[in-house]
C-alpha cells in the first residue's frame, strides 16, 4: 500500500506473515530489479539505515516504481 506518508506491505502466505510499514522520509533510495537476473519485475527499497526491502512478482513494475519515486521526492 502506497500513502502520501508511508510505503506499507502485508503478506499472508501459508501461516508466514510480515509487515512492514516506512515512512517516506526514511526511504534512502528505489530500484528497480530483477528477479532470477533476467526477469525485469521487482523493486528494492533501502531506508536511510542501510536495511534493504526487495518486492517481487510486479505485473506493472514500472508504474509502481514511477509512482513510488514521485511520492519518495
Amino acid at each position: 500500500y502506497l500513502s502520501c506518508h508511508y510505503l506499507c506491505f502485508h503478506a499472508n502466505f501459508l501461516k508466514w506473515e510480515t509487515s512492514l510499514v516506512l515512512k517516506w522520509e526514511e526511504i534512502g533510495s528505489v530500484t528497480r530489479e530483477k528477479t532470477a537476473k533476467v526477469i525485469p519485475n521487482a523493486i528494492e527499497v533501502r531506508s536511510n539505515k542501510g536495511e534493504k526491502y526487495f518486492f517481487a512478482s510486479f505485473a506493472t513494475r514500472d508504474k509502481t516504481f514511477a509512482i513510488i519515486s514521485k511520492l519518495c521526492e
